[in-house]
């Protein structure tokens, strides 16, 4: 991630302008590059449209130690990965 790729990721986001962008990471949201990479995004991208985040809500530790929440943590975030316009009703 560092240096950050912003040509590269320009040459894509222009390759599809209508696009909705999500960043989508398993880590909680406090723990992963979100926060390192949220900034540059909307640098790079430069429109009005909101970056989307899909992830792990924030939390002190790493891993919530339960299986089971573990597990529903782990199925929200592909749920709003791969459907943002749901994601969109809720945020």
């Amino acid at each position: 991630m560092s240096p950050f790729p912003f040509d590269l990721l320009l040459q894509e986001v222009q390759k599809y302008p209508n696009a909705e962008l999500a960043w989508c990471q398993e880590e909680h949201k406090n723990q992963g590059y979100y926060d390192y990479v949220k900034p540059r995004l909307r640098t790079t991208i430069n429109r009005a449209k909101p970056v989307w985040y899909a992830g792990r809500d924030p939390a002190a530790a790493p891993a919530t130690g339960n299986k089971k929440t573990h597990l529903t943590e782990l199925q929200r975030l592909l749920d709003t990965a791969f459907d943002l316009d749901a994601f969109k009703k809720f945020s």
